[in-house]
């Protein structure tokens, strides 16, 4: 496997899908949909920060955010735009493994293989081992994109 540091296009990216394992692209998915949680659990407490509302997150560090001013306005709406097409990008991504799964003959809707031969659904198997062999959260110091992945 290789290890690419720039945006991958999404041509390449598809290219890509098809010299991954099935597990992998499980995988992939499965952290493509966890980004795109995060982004939007992240924009919407930017939107109730922008209107004043309270934001409950459970973050102690979160009070000095409380009063919102001009600068920061601009600022969160600039992040949530940049969040949306992080998101869209991502989306296109998440479309793409389900295109490989579906030409693979594979359930897009499952995200890992029991051992009786079957497999579990999505939501079950968030509680399963956790795959390691793609990462596309952007948390690597060497990642300098919002669509840069590593596979």
């Amino acid at each position: 496997m290789s290890s690419i540091n720039r945006p991958v296009q999404i041509e390449e990216f598809t290219v890509a899908l098809r010299d991954v394992t099935d597990d992998e692209l499980f995988s992939v998915k499965q952290q493509l949909q966890k980004s795109i949680a995060k982004l939007e659990r992240t924009n919407t407490k930017l939107y109730r920060l922008i209107n004043g509302e309270p934001v409950d997150s459970g973050d102690d560090d979160d009070d000095e955010f409380n009063e919102v001013n001009t600068d920061d306005r601009a600022l969160f709406n600039e992040i949530i735009a940049e969040n949306g097409i992080v998101i869209r990008n991502q989306q296109q991504r998440i479309d793409k493994v389900d295109d490989e799964l579906e030409h693979r003959g594979l359930n897009n809707n499952r995200l890992d293989h029991a051992s009786e031969g079957g497999v579990k659904s999505t939501e079950s198997s968030a509680k399963s081992a956790q795959y390691a062999t793609a990462d596309t959260d952007n948390d690597k110091l060497d990642s300098n994109a919002a669509n840069s992945i590593f596979i």
